[in-house]
């Protein structure tokens, strides 16, 4: 034997008394040398502590109930062993710590301060349970983990490795935090949640699901993680943000405010997405874009460079939208279109097919631009307007009110197309030429300098209209016929076409 009840008694607050200890032999403990005749701690009986091995207690140490201690354990302080707990191998419990219930320490673990482990909880390893820190339920500590401040780790939870959990933070539910993680502030974990690398999980945000946040990844404020997804790289993730389903978060990517992410979306490189935004789908953002307001971006779109979508926006099917453009407002960009450069497209106008926008070009109202088209320059499409086809709007040219570009068409310079024209085919507007009314202009006329076509006319073959020409009413220009300066083609009153020079 090494030891014997001594006598001297006390009485505890629940009643049980508990005699001091004495050993009967020199000894050494992993605390320090015990000599003989040494006054230890104290116990209910020698059910507390094994009279093999060097587990000892000290000072003002209490064990009782059916409580266990062995191996070369010990127990220093005012702390106390009780319930059904075990405490064995090198472990250490001291200061104002309790241990009880089914719980079980072992290895080369450390339980210190106010901190408590019950339930069915273990700690093993060369981890440490400190401050104001509860362990309990089925909760298991390992490796070199930290718990500490008032943080809780209960149900089927684990921490292992290098990882610390202080704070107000909760670990609970399946949930496993590893390696370098941290978790802290009013921060909680749970579900069937993984936290590790060297991720931050802080403030009052929440992980659970089927979720991981790992590498260098930073979750904090109010946001939500969840469903499959997963954060990691050097990525941010805050405010009322919430990340859910199969969406990827990763990079130096920052989602924030009360955007949502989910579906199979990606978000990385350095893109933002903020204030009211979703993004789902299998859409990507990535680069430095940005994505807020109240825009979405789904289906199979990408959102890259420097590029920003934000108001009501809607990015979709297989779209692009990259360089340095803006989509704003009620606007719509879909199908295979791609929209970049310094490009804008705002208010209700729809972009789709496979359609471009590039350049410092502007499309906004109600209008659409679809098929093989193009829209570059300075270019400006809105109103009811349509472009389409394999057309080119470009330079400083203007389309709107209710006209229509398509097939081959091409409109540049200064021109402006408007009301509720056509031009089509292999046509080329250009200059400061003005093209309006109902009028249609095709085949592979020209019409350029200052020259107007509007009411019914009709320009089309190899024709060219040019100077200040006016073409008006029901008139038609066709074949390799040329109007120039000053002229007038139109069709009076009583049906006769006449010209006047």
């Amino acid at each position: 034997m090494k030891y014997k009840l001594t006598e001297e008694t006390r009485e505890l607050e629940q009643g049980v008394i508990v005699y001091r200890i004495e050993a009967l032999k020199d000894f050494k403990t992993i605390a320090g040398d015990v000599k003989k005749g040494d006054k230890g701690g104290w116990v209910a009986s020698e059910e507390n502590l094994s009279q093999l091995g060097s587990c000892w207690l000290f000072d003002e140490s209490v064990g009782y109930e059916n409580s266990r201690r062995s191996g070369d354990s010990i127990a220093k302080g005012s702390s106390r062993q009780y319930g059904n707990s075990r405490q064995l191998g090198d472990s250490w419990q001291f200061g104002n710590s309790k241990q009880y219930g089914n719980s079980k320490q072992s290895g080369n673990s450390r339980q210190s301060g106010n901190s408590r482990q019950c339930g069915n909880s273990s700690q093993s390893g060369n981890s440490q349970q400190s401050g104001d820190s509860m362990q309990s339920g089925n909760s298991r500590q390992s490796g070199d983990s930290k718990q500490y401040d008032n943080s809780w780790q209960y149900d089927n939870s684990q921490q292992s490795g290098n990882s610390h959990q202080y704070g107000d933070s909760e670990q609970y539910g399946n949930s496993k935090q590893y390696e370098n993680s941290e978790q802290f502030g009013n921060s909680k974990q749970y579900g069937n949640s993984q936290q590790y690398g060297d991720s931050r999980q802080y403030g009052t945000s929440r992980q659970y699901g089927n979720s991981r946040q790992y590498g260098n990844s930073w979750q904090y404020g109010n946001s939500q993680q969840y469903g499959d997804s997963e954060q990691f790289g050097n990525s941010w993730q805050y405010g009322n943000s919430k990340q859910y389903e199969n969406s990827e978060q990763y990079d130096n990517s920052q989602q924030s405010g009360n955007s949502h992410q989910y579906g199979d979306s990606e978000q990385y490189g350095n893109s933002k997405q903020y204030e009211n935004s979703e993004q789902f789908g299998n859409s990507r953002q990535y680069g430095k874009s940005r994505q807020y307001g109240n825009s979405w971006q789904y289906g199979n779109s990408k959102q890259y460079e420097n590029s920003e979508q934000y108001d009501n926006s809607k990015q979709y099917g297989n779209s692009q939208q990259y360089g340095d453009s803006e989509q704003s407002d009620d606007s719509l960009q879909s199908g295979d279109s791609s929209q970049s450069g310094n490009s804008r497209q705002y208010g209700k106008s729809w972009q789709y097919g496979n359609s471009w926008q590039y350049g410092n070009s502007q499309q906004y109202g109600d209008s659409e631009q679809y098929g093989g088209s193009e829209q570059c320059g300075n270019s400006q499409q809105y109103g009811d307007s349509e472009q389409y086809g394999n057309s080119c709007q470009y330079e400083d040219s203007e389309q709107y009110g209710n006209s229509k570009q398509y097939e081959n068409s091409e409109q540049f310079g200064n021109s402006k197309q408007y009301g509720n024209s056509h031009q089509y085919g292999d046509s080329r507007q250009y200059g400061d030429s003005r093209q309006y009314g109902y009028s249609k202009q095709f085949g592979d006329s020209r019409q350029y300098g200052d020259s107007r076509q509007y009411g019914y006319s009709k320009q089309f073959g190899d024709s060219r209209q040019c100077g200040d020409s006016r073409q008006c009413g029901d008139s038609r220009q066709c074949g390799d016929r040329k109007q120039s300066v000053y002229s007038r083609l139109l069709k009076n009153q009583n049906g006769t076409k006449e010209v006047e020079r």
